[in-house]
């Protein structure tokens, strides 16, 4: 819809240098067993099933959420999803989580 915001022909440029480090990161971390929770939650070592994304690989971890990084297959485009660890059980957790989140 014209005005909303939303561009379909945007496009971006990578450092592809600071992509390679941020996957090297990625990757050491997930070769250690750092914070894992329980079986089957987010807080694994397991990867989200997410409908309509495909290669799945964790690229960054906190208290709160994990993000990964995915191929939206619609698009075929990289992504990155953050998915929180806990569910949110009232506002309050919303209004926090849409908080930390970037305009």
């Amino acid at each position: 819809m014209p005005g909303d915001g939303f561009d379909d022909e945007a496009t971006f440029d990578i450092d592809d240098e600071m992509l390679d480090e941020v996957r090297a990161e990625a990757a050491r971390l997930a070769s250690q067993d750092v914070g894992q929770g329980e079986a089957g939650g987010a807080g694994t070592g397991e990867l989200p099933v997410i409908d309509g994304y495909q290669e799945l690989r964790e690229i960054g971890r906190g208290g709160f959420s994990r993000v990964y990084e995915a191929l939206q297959v619609e698009f075929d485009r990289l992504v990155a999803i953050k998915v929180l660890n806990e569910p949110i059980i009232d506002s309050g957790h919303i209004a926090e989580f849409e908080s930390i989140m970037p305009q």
